[in-house]
C-alpha cells in the first residue's frame, strides 16, 4: 500500500482565534455548510456502538457516492 500524501489545506489567520457562538449567533453564513470527511473517519463514524450517535449519524452523515474517493 502507498504511504498516505499529506492533504494541503489553505486556512485564513482569523481562524485560530474563531469561536462559534452557536445559537447565539445572528448571522447565518454557515447555514447549509457540508462538511467532507474521509473514508476511515467515515467507517469508524458508522462502527460506533453508541445507539445516540447511530441515529445522529444515520440523519445527517450521508456518502459521496457521486465523486467517491479515499478522501471524500
Amino acid at each position: 500500500m502507498a504511504p498516505k500524501k499529506p492533504v494541503q489545506m489553505l486556512v485564513p489567520d482569523y481562524m485560530e482565534r474563531f469561536a462559534c457562538i452557536g445559537s447565539a449567533c445572528e448571522d447565518t453564513c454557515c447555514s447549509g455548510w457540508t462538511v467532507t470527511i474521509d473514508k476511515p473517519t467515515y467507517k469508524q463514524y458508522r462502527n460506533t456502538k453508541d445507539k445516540e450517535l447511530t441515529k445522529l449519524f444515520d440523519e445527517h452523515i450521508k456518502r459521496n457516492k457521486t465523486n467517491p474517493s479515499d478522501f471524500n
